[in-house]
């Protein structure tokens, strides 16, 4: 644990913890307040107090989840670049396969972060209709939120702390492209198809997501917050099987984080990687506005939200299909041919 400590990317990664889960701690603390007012009371100095502590909650809890979605993407970042100090981890997936702990840090990161999304969509309804409309319900979602935040700074720190820096990890080539040798036909396949399809559903998600702005409803919202989630599963499967092949040059190399080694392969993907981070959190921005925008009175606030939203989550889908298929264009200029696969 104290090798841990001296390890600086291990430090920034829990100080982010700390911080977000102390905001997020004062920000519900101000959340108990509103909701111990009663419903249906008047305007009184109590009621106006919970009023400003809606502020407070808002404001802290506001920064608080930008925070976690930055450590989400941390966790990630920082198993990479611990991959040059554990032996025989060429990436993230020799750091975060070293531990039990690391899957489940994963997936606590990756909870905070879409549940941090969602609360920032409700958030910005709320900011746009009458003041304290939804503060009770947003003083709720503060307490999942929070208890999202504190089992990610838990998980996250005991997964970093436990790492076992002296060890001999799996590289990804020891599982991930273990399949790739079992059934090389399959996989070629699965490398040909994922591609195409990938790109077909991102187009059809910008598409809805531009339908959307043009004219705003909770169906052509619940369209797109689909069709976004369903082309973000797609689009990872694509940067392991298509992405990563093409950007090494080799069929059998079919390890998403490895995108992130930016010497090696190219800018596309760290790119890619971020883009389809930001895509995947803007449909659970999306997907926060939305559901709250089935109240009459959130209806327009919800569509006026989702307007507003609309460009950075088209900007982010653009942005991955052109790093996913930047590998493959160069590639092609380089070898003069797509038959990475053998067809």
């Amino acid at each position: 644990m104290t090798e841990n400590l001296s390890q600086p990317w291990i430090l920034a990664r829990l100080a982010l913890s700390a911080a977000s889960l102390s905001l997020a701690l004062v920000a519900t603390v101000a959340a108990a307040k509103i909701l111990a007012v009663p419903k249906d009371s008047a305007p009184d100095a109590r009621a106006l107090a919970a009023e400003r502590d809606s502020e407070l909650a808002g404001a802290g809890l506001s920064l608080a989840l930008v925070i976690a979605l930055i450590g989400a993407l941390g966790t990630v970042l920082v198993a990479h670049r611990l991959s040059g100090s554990v032996r025989g981890a060429m990436c993230a997936y020799g750091v975060l396969s070293s531990s039990p702990l690391g899957a489940r840090a994963l997936v606590a990161s990756a909870t905070a972060a879409v549940l941090a999304a969602m609360w920032l969509g409700v958030r910005a309804v709320d900011t746009r209709i009458a003041r304290g409309s939804l503060a009770r319900t947003l003083a709720k979602g503060a307490w999942f939120v929070t208890v999202a935040i504190a089992v990610d700074a838990l998980s996250t720190g005991a997964f970093l702390l436990s790492v076992d820096l002296r060890q001999h990890a799996s590289c990804c080539s020891t599982g991930v492209a273990a399949r790739v040798r079992l059934d090389p036909g399959a996989e070629a396949l699965s490398s040909l198809a994922v591609g195409p399809a990938a790109t077909a559903l991102a187009l059809a998600t910008v598409a809805a997501v531009a339908m959307m702005r043009k004219r705003p409803g909770f169906l052509q919202g619940l369209v797109a917050v689909t069709l976004s989630v369903t082309s973000s599963v797609l689009a990872l499967i694509a940067g392991r099987d298509a992405v990563a092949p093409f950007a090494y040059g080799s069929p059998s190399h079919r390890c998403a984080y490895c995108l992130l080694r930016v010497g090696e392969a190219t800018i596309a993907g760290p790119v890619f990687a971020i883009a389809w981070a930001l895509a995947t959190v803007s449909a659970a921005y999306a997907a926060g506005a939305l559901w709250v925008g089935r109240r009459r009175a959130a209806r327009e606030a919800s569509e006026q939200a989702l307007r507003a939203m609309g460009p950075w989550w088209m900007a982010a889908w653009v942005a991955a299909l052109l790093a996913g298929w930047a590998p493959a264009v160069l590639f092609r200029l380089q070898s003069g041919t797509w038959a990475l696969f053998g067809a």
